[in-house]
Formats: structure tokens, sequence, C-alpha cells
């Protein structure tokens, strides 16, 4: 499978006159161009199922999908979660992904693809990329959250002095996005009081949360709240950063 991808890639990625199989010292320290390399980073995405974030242009929330297969030339993804994304990626017509492999974050865009509904759950037929980028470091790295895990948010909109209460869709030592339902308008700026999370093995995190930014899906009845912790105590810092690390080195255990 690596060869005939790598093949593809390069046909794809040769222009007349233009030799475009640079190094990655060549391309720079944060582009990848070489269709082996490329190759060999989507067949690891692929093998071994990595949780991939999603996000669409028009939207701030991150969608969770994962590399399901490559046959025949093309990426199969799978459906994206949660569902609210899929009329917006239709619409769009094109999506970026990031995955951590190894460690390191990776991302690239998909700007040609095919939805297939055919065989039931939606999946997306797509054009391999000929660029993958390295992500910078950051202190703060955004780990998205499966369906499967369910960490649920609830707290007080300070103003309104009402209950909001949703799902945490990622999660990073500084901050969170959930995916709610508000009963009355928040805005960026704003602050949650009173927040918490409760983690799969049990530990309850609270906190209040500084208001980034709020996004209101049109197609459905929720909102996206973004934002960074403020108020949260030391020993529940410690429970929130054992979580993240427990995460991160399943990641690291899974591409490898």
């Amino acid at each position: 499978m690596l060869k005939w991808l790598s093949r593809l890639l390069r046909r794809s990625s040769v222009e007349p006159g233009r030799n475009n199989l640079k190094s990655l010292e060549d391309a720079g320290p944060d582009r990848i161009t070489d269709p082996d390399r490329i190759a060999a980073l989507l067949d690891d995405l692929c093998r071994h199922h990595l949780l991939l974030s999603v996000m669409v242009p028009g939207s701030n929330y991150p969608f969770v999908s994962s590399l399901l297969r490559i046959e025949e030339g093309a990426l199969i993804f799978d459906e994206l979660n949660p569902a609210i994304g899929q009329p917006l990626v239709a619409e769009q017509g094109r999506f970026r992904v990031e995955a951590v492999l190894r460690g390191i974050g990776i991302s690239f865009t998909v700007t040609e693809f095919a939805t297939d509904t055919s065989a039931g759950p939606v999946t997306y037929r797509a054009t391999p990329p000929t660029e993958i980028i390295h992500l910078q470091r950051r202190r703060s790295h955004r780990i998205p959250m499966s369906p499967s895990q369910h960490v649920g948010f609830h707290g007080d909109q300070f103003v309104e002095d009402l209950k909001v209460n949703g799902t945490v869709a990622n999660l990073s030592r500084e901050g969170l996005a959930v995916l709610a339902k508000l009963s009355a308008p928040l805005h960026a700026h704003e602050e949650l009081i009173n927040c918490a999370i409760t983690l799969p093995q049990g530990e309850t995190v609270r906190f209040n949360l500084a208001v980034c930014f709020v996004e209101t899906l049109p197609w459905a009845k929720h909102s996206v709240i973004g934002g960074r912790f403020s108020s949260i105590s030391p020993q529940d810092q410690r429970h929130l950063e054992d979580f993240l690390l427990d995460l991160e080195r399943q990641m690291l255990r899974d591409g490898r």
C-alpha cells in the first residue's frame, strides 16, 4: 500500500519542468512535500487508528474523525462526530485534519473529496494531500474527546444566573471547548462560574471559565463554547494534567 501511495503522490506533485520532490530541509522545518514521507505518515495514521481533529471553515468547533483505510489512491475518512458537522463540511467543500503522531502535531488540508453513504454511515473519499505541516509545539496541546469518553460539563452563567450543560469536545491544560445548549445569549469575555467536569477515572475538576468564543450552529440546537480555565485549584489542575498525560501516552503508544 505504501509504495503505490508514494508513486501516486509523486505523479501528482511533479509539475512540468520542475522537480517538486524536495527534502524536508529544502521545504523548511515545518513543511513536508516529499511523497515518500507523506505516504509514510498517512500509512501511520491509518494503521494506528488515531483520533483526528477536523476543522471546517466557518466553524471554531473541532470535529472528530479517523482515517479508516487507504484504497485505490484515496483516503477514506470516517463520519464526523458530532454529526452536526456533516452539513457544514458538505457546504464548505474542504476541511483541515490535525493529529498527534509520535508526540508531534501534524496537519493537512483536504480540498478534493466525495461523500459516500452507500454503506450506511457517512464516509469521505478524499484525494491525498501533497503537503503535510508539522504544527508548532504548544504548551497546551488540544486533545479531542471521542464520543465514547463522554466528558460532561456544567456551569453557571454569571450574568443570567442560568445553568449551562454540555459535553467536552476537546481539552487541554489551559482550557476546553464544549458543545452545549444555551437558554440565554453568551458572549466572548464573559465568564462561566461554578464549572465542573467529571473525568473518566471519577475525579471532578472544578473551575471558572473565561469565555474566548461562542459559536451558534445554525443547523443544530447547540452552541460551541471555547474558553480558558480560571480559578482552578492546584489539586484539580494536577488531576487534569494526569488525565491528559495518560491520553498523550496512549497516543504515543498508538503512534509507534
